[in-house]
Formats: C-alpha cells, structure tokens, sequence
C-alpha cells in the first residue's frame, strides 16, 4: 500500500489538472472503499495474497485523494487564509486517525479477552464502516467539487469582471457617408479619427447648425507634412 501511495501521488496533480479534482478525488474514494470492503470479506483463515489484494486499491486511492484535497481546500481559501486552510486539512485528517485509535482502546481495551474472540467480525464492520464512509465522500466529491476548484479565487475573481465588463465596440465608418445627416457624419468622423482637428470641425459643425453641409476638417501638421 505504501508503495502504490507513493507512485499514484507522483501522478496525482498533473491528473487533477487533466480530468479535474471532481474526478480524480472521486474515484480515489470510491478505489478505497472498494478495497476496505474486500478487507471486510477476508477471514481470518486467509492467507497474506488477498490482504495485499485489498490493499493495492487502497493505497492507489489514498494517492489520489491526499494531494488535489489539500489544493482544493487552500485554493478556495481567501490568500490571506491559505495557510490556516491547508492546516485544517492536514489537522483533520490527523485528529481523525487520532480518535481512531482512541475509540477502539477505549471500546476493547477494557474487554480484551471478549474482543480478541470476537476480533474478525469487529474488523469487519469496521472496514465496512470505512467502506460506507469513502463511498459517501465520493458522492459528496462528485455533487460538490466543481471542476475548476484547483483555480484560485482570485482568478475566479479575474474571471468574473472580465465576463461581465461591457465589450466597447467602436463603430466602423459607412460606405454611403453621403447619405448621412451632418450630425451622424460628425459621429462617423469622431469614432473613426478622434483627433483634435476633428473635434474642431465637429464644434464648427455644431454652431453652423445641423443644415451646413459638412466641411472636412484640416489635416493634422504632421499628415499634411
């Protein structure tokens, strides 16, 4: 199991950014939960071969799960708290392995004898409890972690204002300007060439009165040279 953790871990964050955190996280628990349910049909009889069986999909999901987690958790995290977020997951995931261990002693040190008789049908809930547990996070994985969760909240932020900033479109000059009214040839003119001279022309055009025909405005020093 430790082997395969390491290797799939390797691996884990580059699948994340191909198939998404949904994804990878997902099937992660739904392998461990397979394996701690093959855990839980082992008897006591059975050799060393089905335990390690058992144990190769665990570890794989254990690879897939540690890493694009604790991204997850600190890119949704606000910058100034990224590191307080990646504590908790890291805290977390060893109170409960804590508490763990803390309950059974406390379940079957006080009845050892009675528990060591008993011992493979309590291993064998437990593994099923397991089993119910990661496949319950796989679902909650799927309904909950959005594909692009490794992307940090401010380029979400980014992402955002870039949708909803107004797209300024600068109108094109028509063919046909002899059709147009002196008022929309002015507006032609400033959208398509808004220099000074232009503006000039376009005041001119304004105190003459919206019947002068149009005079073009001189050409700037630097054209007319």
């Amino acid at each position: 199991m430790s082997a395969t953790f390491f290797i799939v871990s390797l691996i884990a964050g580059s699948s994340a950014n191909a198939w998404g955190p949904r994804v990878v996280i997902s099937l992660g628990m739904t392998l461990t939960g397979t394996g701690l349910l093959i855990l839980a049909a082992i008897g006591a009889s059975d050799g060393y071969w089905p335990i390690a069986a058992a144990l190769f999909p665990v570890g794989i999901g254990l690879g897939l799960i540690t890493g694009p987690i604790a991204t997850v958790a600190v890119a949704n995290a606000p910058a100034a708290r990224s590191g307080m977020s990646s504590g908790l997951v890291n805290v977390g995931r060893m109170v409960g392995a804590t508490l763990g261990v803390a309950f059974l002693g406390l379940m079957f040190g006080p009845r050892m004898d009675e528990a060591a008789k008993n011992a493979p049908h309590w291993m064998s809930m437990s593994f099923m409890i397991g089993a119910g547990s990661q496949f319950l996070g796989a679902v909650i994985a799927l309904t909950w972690v959005r594909r692009d969760s490794l992307q940090t909240r401010a380029h979400h932020a980014r992402g955002v204002s870039d949708v909803a900033r107004p797209k300024v479109q600068r109108r094109k000059p028509s063919t046909s300007l002899a059709s147009l009214t002196p008022r929309l040839l002015m507006e032609e003119r400033l959208n398509a060439e808004p220099t000074p001279d232009a503006i000039a022309g376009c005041v001119r055009l304004q105190r003459q009165g919206l019947n002068t025909e149009l005079q073009s405005p001189p050409l700037p020093a630097a054209a007319a040279a």
